[in-house]
């Protein structure tokens, strides 16, 4: 019993002291979003489009090297043409997601983030055969990407994000990330 107590006072003390130096941080980035859809309902009529889009999101760093995130991404808004069938699609995610970094150097580190993310898309077709649906999922996402410690509470990043839902869309991006 005196062990098992002894033990968490230790585990407790490591977490608060890894917890005191600025676990909390918010980002937000600008990301070129590309989407590439095939719909069988049309023939021959492909969604294949880009968009600029933000992102917003909300961290907290545990111990050295791993973090848990939410956040918002506009995954942008598209639209393709065939004859005279047009599609638009606008859609958007709400993200959770656990980080792990690994440091190059002391001011250089690599990540990698895996989570779910709930994808809202409104798809409008201006067919007399298909009508406009809005479809909503949670999927998985994933990403990569690199961070630059620029500032004492200031990191720069770079990264790469797929989310892999009905609508699957690319985002490659930049970034500042505050700590406090």
């Amino acid at each position: 019993m005196k062990l098992s107590k002894a033990l968490f006072a230790l585990v407790a003390a490591g977490l608060v002291g890894t917890l005191s130096a600025s676990p909390f941080y918010v980002a937000g980035g600008v990301y070129s979003a590309s989407v590439e859809e095939s719909f069988d309902a049309v023939s021959d009529l492909d969604l294949d489009d880009n968009d600029t889009v933000p992102a917003l999101f909300f961290g907290v760093s545990f111990m050295d090297h791993f973090a848990v995130e939410a956040g918002y991404y506009d995954l942008g808004s598209y639209s393709s043409q065939l004859d005279n069938e047009v599609i638009t699609a606008d859609s958007e995610a709400l993200a959770v997601n656990v980080v792990g970094s690994f440091k190059v150097v002391k001011l250089f580190d690599l990540y990698g983030k895996f989570g779910l993310a709930h994808v809202t898309s409104d798809l409008e077709f201006n067919s007399d055969t298909i009508e406009a649906f809005d479809d909503s999922s949670t999927d998985p996402y994933y990403g990569v990407g690199a961070n630059l410690n620029v500032g004492q509470n200031i990191d720069i990043y770079a990264e790469y994000v797929r989310f892999a839902s009905d609508l699957e869309v690319d985002l490659g991006g930049v970034g500042i990330r505050f700590h406090f």
